[in-house]
């Protein structure tokens, strides 16, 4: 069963894709819990809660921004060895959010029929300062040359930037 966590409502458009988004998780027949992280239950909260309820796939639905969040929530709870989760994610504008372009969807019919039929791949995160994580594309601008190092398994860069994205 899949346990749905949506980006807060801020505007209208946000109300009409998540009416759009669960009329075809249900039509779709790939329904289940529902809920929309508050200042009361927070992203933190609620990725807690759904590792203690034993689900074994997290869908997240909004913007680039909130699929960020989500990714930082799951990795930064210790997970037991044995309890694997799928993480999936509908990006609420597909033409414009890279998560889409990454994940490879193009819009909600396609996300939803992608969790349908549970195709699943392993992509890489990233990790900007400890316990913070990102999938889509970073940028960072500074006015003054910043000292910047990067690590990868096979290789190690050190140089200046203004701009790295």
């Amino acid at each position: 069963m899949y346990y749905y966590i949506f980006e807060p409502i801020k505007n209208r458009l946000d109300r009409s894709f998540q009416e759009r988004l669960k009329r075809a998780i249900n039509t779709l027949g790939i329904a289940g819990e529902t809920v929309v992280p508050t200042p009361a239950r927070t992203i933190d909260e609620l990725v807690e809660i759904v590792l203690t309820k034993g689900y074994s796939t997290i869908v997240g639905a909004g913007s680039d921004l909130f699929a960020n969040k989500l990714i930082t929530a799951l990795l930064a709870v210790k997970q037991e060895e044995d309890q694997r989760v799928v993480f999936g994610y509908i990006p609420f504008d597909p033409p414009k959010s890279s998560v889409a372009k990454i994940i490879k969807v193009t819009n909600i019919q396609d996300a939803c029929e992608t969790l349908r039929y549970r195709k699943i791949e392993i992509k890489p995160v990233g990790l900007i300062y400890p316990k913070k994580y990102f999938i889509s594309p970073i940028n960072l601008i500074s006015n003054k040359p910043v000292k910047i190092s990067l690590a990868l398994p096979t290789a190690e860069a050190i140089s200046e930037a203004t701009e790295i994205t």
